[in-house]
């Protein structure tokens, strides 16, 4: 079989992944009518791409310690596993972490294969994943404070509130593409870079891939991050994707502040949403959506590693 064909694993990926995580970069902008899904998902592409050219360096060397692909078929057989997982996430409106589901899914297949699993590694990166939100929590509520504080003393005129939300919409959306880029991209493609060694070309095919996803974006995933989870204002929704954003930026500097670690999208917006409920005393914040997000980053990364093992073994392609 042809190389293309095996990309198609990769593709649909990188498509399940741009319609997961749209949500997570212009989801409320779009949602209320803010910017156009279509600028919105050129956006995204363009960005992503620059994040995962410029800065992907620091999570690309964390998951090629965890990942061991040395063919096509094996790359293409773990990419339709993980795509399989975030459009099942997806269809019940659940926003979906790419790194959580991927990893879950390599412990899966290294088993499978009798490969050596880094679980040192492994359990850094799943710390990382319940302290990131924590992080993006903190972020959010000081943020928040301090522009509440700002706006009371400087209110912006009603007739150029609009424009400048537009405008900082797209600075802050561009800089979250950016850094979904930085460090989740690399997740879409180390499988296929491992057996090509080239990562250029692959950033630049899944994004456009990734951004046909934005396009078919799912409403349901958009609605539990913008209006179900908790309801935003324009400004608190900006607040939030900033939020995010500066956490997934913050662990992709290789020798940073934090490990560079291929943490949740997902769960970094949740903690947003959460730090600036908090400013408001939590009132509005709807637990029960709240608790059904936060388990699925128990259950996800497990199912993923029981689906990915089954399937090796099932196929005949694992050493048991």
């Amino acid at each position: 079989m042809t190389a293309g064909f095996f990309l198609f694993g990769g593709f649909l990926l990188a498509w399940a992944f741009g319609r997961n995580n749209f949500s997570n970069i212009f989801g409320s902008a779009v949602g209320t009518g803010i910017l156009s899904l279509k600028l919105a998902a050129f956006l995204t592409a363009v960005f992503l791409l620059l994040g995962a050219y410029l800065n992907s360096s620091g999570t690309s060397g964390t998951m090629a310690e965890l990942s061991h692909f040395n063919t096509f078929s094996a790359a293409f057989s773990f990419s339709m596993i993980v795509a399989i997982m975030m459009i099942f996430l997806t269809r019940f409106g659940i926003p979906a972490s790419v790194a959580q589901i991927s990893i879950g899914a390599l412990v899966g297949w290294n088993l499978a294969f009798q490969e050596s699993v880094a679980w040192k590694k492994v359990m850094s990166v799943a710390f990382g994943w319940f302290y990131s939100p924590v992080i993006s929590c903190v972020i959010a509520f000081f943020i928040f404070k301090m522009v509440r504080f700002y706006l009371n003393k400087h209110p912006l005129p009603v007739l150029y509130q609009d424009v400048v939300v537009r405008i900082l919409w797209m600075v802050v959306g561009s800089f979250t593409a950016y850094s979904l880029g930085a460090n989740n991209m690399p997740v879409l493609i180390i499988p296929y870079a491992q057996v090509l060694g080239d990562t250029t070309s692959l950033s630049l095919l899944f994004s456009t891939v990734v951004e046909i996803g934005c396009l078919m974006a799912s409403r349901r995933v958009i609605r539990m991050v913008s209006s179900k989870l908790f309801p935003l204002s324009s400004v608190e929704s900006l607040i939030v994707g900033f939020s995010g954003a500066l956490t997934l930026i913050l662990f992709s500097f290789q020798n940073g502040l934090f490990p560079p670690l291929p943490i949740s999208a997902s769960a970094a917006l949740i903690g947003a949403i959460v730090g600036v409920s908090f400013t408001k005393g939590g009132y509005g914040l709807k637990g029960k959506s709240l608790l059904s997000v936060i388990f699925s980053w128990f259950w996800a990364p497990l199912f993923s590693c029981l689906l990915c093992f089954s399937f090796a073994i099932i196929m005949g392609l694992g050493r048991f």
